[in-house]
């Protein structure tokens, strides 16, 4: 039996939705461990394909539902594998495009220079600009990705709006181990990482308060099957363990209650330049379900002080003045128990903490 892809299949992913890294350690898949469905997403993951191309394979997973499920896993794997020697060959493709581009530019720049005098400084100063350009590898971009997601998941945070400044500190600081040893001592290079760091944290904080946004909202999902998913999805694959731990089951449940009681604050979107295509795909949806007839749509930038991270750090803040900054104290353990039973778990279950 073999797949046949479909045209949708030839788009590459977007690079925000790489989770893996040839330079952090795989997860290995364990056929006993998950179901076909989760074993198909995370073969998606791992050969970093497209929304197209995961649901090409899911399709696969429906029409071969007969075959035994190993033999199907191999073959979802090996299909997976030729997909992603496609994305390879087009994003090399588009590269070579990208540097005929600036060739394009430079040559159209030395005749500039050639056919007048005037301004001469002015083009060379271009020319440097476009010859000395530095940006990240694709390696290193995944391995900021994988940083900054495993910080915005993090049990012990505590502020959201300063997550920037702790990934560019955790890269700094083990800068050999992510690829950044040639970067931290240019101080060029020094500014491209705080740009990108900045938007990177902006995008991955939208996607979690999405997920977050979803688990409670219209169809809410449990506890457990929240914190499994944003498990899988957001914590560094070298820290990853069978199961979750209680203190990030229990940041996950703190995250629910806040939302519960917030939701005005939870839905309301960043900027537009703070979100990917795929947090502006879900905010349009939204804008087109949820207003209602003859309402007035919110527009515009959102002020920090509306924002729900800034909202929650607020809130976080005022609960480490009530009951210290030790998380395992008997205040927070209570707190946690109290929280754990407004969202669906036995009362008689043992705090996480």
């Amino acid at each position: 039996m073999s797949f046949a892809s479909s045209s949708s299949s030839m788009n590459p992913p977007h690079r925000d939705n790489h989770y893996q890294s040839s330079t952090l350690p795989d997860r290995p898949i364990d056929p006993s461990l998950w179901t076909p469905s989760q074993c198909v997403d995370d073969i998606s993951d791992r050969f970093r394909l497209s929304a197209e191309q995961r649901h090409d394979l899911h399709e696969a997973l429906r029409i071969g539902s007969e075959a035994t499920p190993k033999d199907m896993l191999l073959r979802v794997s090996a299909q997976a594998q030729m997909l992603e020697m496609r994305n390879e060959v087009f994003q090399m493709r588009t590269g070579m495009l990208e540097i005929k581009d600036e060739m394009s530019k430079l040559s159209n720049m030395m005749a500039t220079m050639i056919r007048k005098d005037d301004g001469t400084e002015s083009v060379l100063k271009d020319v440097r600009g476009i010859l000395t350009k530095w940006d990240l590898s694709p390696s290193q971009k995944t391995n900021m990705i994988a940083v900054t997601k495993d910080f915005v998941c993090s049990a012990t945070i505590t502020s959201y709006e300063t997550i920037d400044t702790a990934v560019k500190e955790e890269l700094k600081a083990n800068a050999k181990r992510y690829g950044f040893d040639d970067v931290f001592d240019k101080p060029d290079r020094v500014s491209v990482i705080k740009k990108e760091v900045g938007s990177q944290c902006r995008s991955i904080k939208n996607q979690y308060r999405v997920h977050i946004l979803n688990s409670v909202d219209d169809k809410p999902a449990s506890l457990a099957a929240t914190v499994q998913l944003l498990y899988r999805k957001y914590k560094l694959e070298e820290n990853l363990s069978l199961v979750a731990s209680a203190q990030f089951t229990a940041r996950v449940a703190l995250l629910r209650r806040f939302a519960r009681e917030n939701l005005n604050c939870l839905r309301v979107e960043s900027p537009a330049t703070d979100l990917n295509e795929t947090d502006l795909a879900y905010a349009r949806k939204r804008q087109r379900t949820e207003e209602e007839p003859g309402s007035i749509p919110r527009r515009g930038r959102v002020s920090k002080e509306n924002s729900f991270w800034h909202c929650f750090d607020k809130f976080l803040l005022e609960k480490l003045m009530q009951f210290g900054d030790d998380f395992e104290s008997a205040k927070w353990k209570e707190y946690i128990a109290e929280t754990l039973i407004l969202d669906g778990v036995p009362q008689h279950t043992p705090s996480p903490l």
